[in-house]
């Protein structure tokens, strides 16, 4: 029995482009864009008239929220999670060190020990 297809790494042959929407989806949108032409509407665009209902001041606040969730999605990137591995870098007993050696100096500053001496705060 023969291997189906073509051979790997060989180009793509066929099929639509990228980008090209399917049948299915350009119908939706001419049925949208004639719908909204026999309401009196040229130039519809549902980006527009989300942002419409999240800036009208009689539109309530869940539906404000969800409209400006739904445009966000279209104007920024969705943040995906970070995943942190390998060791741990910080050395722990060094940064206690240091924050001891701080509440000292914030010690010495409130009781009025600290003199005109510049070695005492380096």
């Amino acid at each position: 029995m023969g291997i189906r297809g073509p051979k790997p790494g060989t180009p793509r042959v066929g099929g639509r482009e990228k980008g090209t929407p399917n049948k299915k989806t350009v119908e939706l949108q001419e049925r949208v864009k004639k719908f909204m032409q026999q309401q009196g509407i040229k130039n519809f665009d549902p980006l527009v008239a989300l942002a419409g209902i999240a800036v009208d001041k009689a539109t309530p606040l869940k539906l404000k929220v969800e409209s400006l969730k739904e445009l966000a999605q279209y104007l920024h990137p969705k943040r995906r999670a970070v995943e942190v591995s390998g060791e741990q870098t910080i050395n722990v007993q060094e940064k206690e060190k240091k924050i001891k050696e701080i509440d000292d100096l914030l010690e010495q500053l409130e009781g009025k020990k600290i003199t005109q001496d510049p070695d005492v705060l380096n």
